[in-house]
């Protein structure tokens, strides 16, 4: 662990880790991936080639060359027979077999696919629509299968706050779940709305806009990423920050040489070569003395010396291995 001084007294042991997700990390032992708790005990052992992080429950798991899901105790609720997998969302989850992907329901032990497997891309339901790629072009399915938004776009994303960004011959605009456009393609690259927001370029800047397409911070940036925690993670000058949602105004000056969105309370920063992490205030939390830091949620992921550990945040090591 990392005393007040930032000394380490217990070296990270794991080959590599991510970051929590519903109380459970995935961590690297001996060339396997095997979950932890918050209290360093194995839930699940190290056994697989890859894995993700959980979501709703379930995690992606790979042996063997294929994937599955698995529950928190490590149970195969999808077993591991498919190319590829996604999480479910709106009771479905996205799955790749014979090298096209259609979509299995919920805890669906035989794998047989409630939407057929006919896809050349496919991403998660969201708002009971999901963006699929047919004969090289993205369009929306609902949950009978049935296309309800034509197939058109050079790329696709999921709904999220009502409305989807896509690629339109070259420019990303945002779509509404009619299909019709609610801002017209206009833009170099977008990310989803999050929290009434969406992040934008344009004319090789970034910025926020609002659902009726307006820039909502008056000024730009190099790059940004959507709002967490009701802040937004912006590069200026080569360095990072957090502007506020609700202010439009830089919450913490750019600094960073990297950081990760808030989450929690905190957020995983990089300065003068090593990584902590920060309060919304600004403050180190615990002393940016890493390699790598992931982000925090109840435990912090953190390198040293080319292995990882678990942190509390006052910087003590839960779990070196």
């Amino acid at each position: 662990y990392v005393n007040g001084g930032g000394k380490i007294k217990i070296q990270p042991q794991f080959d590599d880790a991510f970051p929590f997700r519903e109380g459970h990390a995935w961590v690297k032992l001996n060339g396997k991936w095997g979950a932890i708790n918050h209290r360093g005990k194995i839930t699940i052992p190290p056994k697989y080639d890859q894995a993700s992080v959980f979501r709703s429950g379930r995690a992606r798991v790979q042996r063997d060359g294929k994937w599955g899901l698995v529950d928190h105790d490590g149970k195969e609720v999808v077993p591991a027979n498919f190319d590829d997998i996604q999480n479910f969302h709106d009771a479905f989850a996205p799955a790749k077999s014979a090298g096209k992907w259609g979509y299995i329901r919920v805890n669906s032990r035989d794998g047989k696919a409630a939407i057929v497997f006919q896809f050349e891309d496919a991403r998660q339901f969201r708002d009971g629509l999901a963006a699929v790629k047919k004969d090289g072009k993205w369009g929306f399915i609902n949950s009978s299968g049935v296309a309800t938004i034509a197939f058109q776009f050079e790329e696709a994303y999921s709904f999220c706050d009502g409305y989807a960004a896509v690629l339109k011959d070259g420019r990303w605009g945002f779509i509404k779940k009619s299909g019709a456009f609610a801002i017209a393609s206009q833009y170099e690259d977008a990310w989803s709305f999050r929290d009434g927001y969406a992040a934008v370029k344009q004319d090789g800047k970034w910025n926020f806009i609002n659902s009726s397409g307006t820039n909502s911070f008056g000024r730009q940036f190099e790059s940004a990423w959507h709002f967490q925690d009701g802040l937004g993670l912006v590069l200026v000058d080569g360095k990072w920050g957090y502007v506020s949602r609700s202010s439009g105004k830089m919450k913490i000056q750019p600094q960073f040489q990297d950081a990760l969105p808030f989450k929690n309370g905190y957020a995983a920063v990089k300065l003068n070569g090593k990584w902590g992490y920060i309060r919304r205030n600004g403050k180190f939390k615990v002393p940016a003395v890493y390699d790598r830091a992931w982000t925090f949620d109840g435990l912090g992921p953190v390198k040293l010396n080319g292995k990882w550990g678990l942190i509390h945040d006052n910087g003590e090591m839960v779990y070196g291995g």
